[in-house]
């Protein structure tokens, strides 16, 4: 008869703070399952199940953190599970680590050979890296943007430009230092027309 999920929990505690940190390296061989004084091996297995599906749904609620935990806990129990290798990338992706996302969905795609299109989208999001973010950015200032007005918009259009040519993309960032300058010199805003002055030649530099 198994016992109860809280004494489950309870003992599934004592056994990890026993255990040494090694024990949840992804190299260890597919379906090994930690062993533990406290636990048998189906109630390890029940606990597994449970805290995978709690990373799950940790994940869908975009609770990135909570959803490592529970996710690193079950490959502690048992290591290199497909699953639990897909759901510690996603959430380390969703927590901008895009390295340590990179690292287990390279290692998901070793254990599970089924050419699954949407991990290989999400391991290109992890090259991508800082890069997958700026272009959020871009986003988030353009409705910062039609949102805003006076001077304030006018940094925003300076930041973005910023952005922009940290993405190779001159031209459009030229054009948002000319709104930022002609913002600045319509607000009478000194430093934001110094910036914006800076920040056009710079630009204009760069392209020729």
């Amino acid at each position: 008869m198994h016992p109860s999920r809280h004494l489950v929990r309870a003992a599934c505690a004592l056994a990890i703070l026993c255990s040494l940190a090694s024990c949840a390296s992804v190299d260890k061989p597919k379906g090994e399952v930690k062993r533990s004084p406290q636990l048998t091996e189906g109630q390890l297995q029940e606990l597994y199940i449970a805290r995978r599906n709690e990373g799950r749904k940790l994940l869908e609620g975009r609770q990135y953190g909570k959803a490592l935990d529970a996710y690193l806990e079950a490959n502690e129990i048992r290591a290199n599970t497909p699953a639990v290798l897909l759901g510690i990338g996603r959430a380390y992706l969703g927590l901008e680590y895009p390295e340590k996302a990179r690292r287990y969905f390279d290692k998901y795609l070793e254990v599970e050979k089924d050419n699954d299109a949407a991990v290989y989208r999400e391991l290109a999001l992890a090259y991508a890296g800082p890069l997958a973010a700026l272009e959020m950015a871009v986003k988030a200032y353009a409705k910062a943007i039609a949102a805003g007005e006076g001077k304030e918009a006018g940094w925003d259009l300076l930041r973005r430009g910023e952005i922009l040519l940290r993405l190779g993309k001159k031209d459009e960032a030229a054009a948002d230092f000319s709104r930022a300058l002609e913002t600045g010199q319509r607000m009478k805003d000194a430093r934001l027309i110094q910036a914006a002055k800076d920040a056009l030649a710079a630009a204009i530099g760069e392209k020729s």
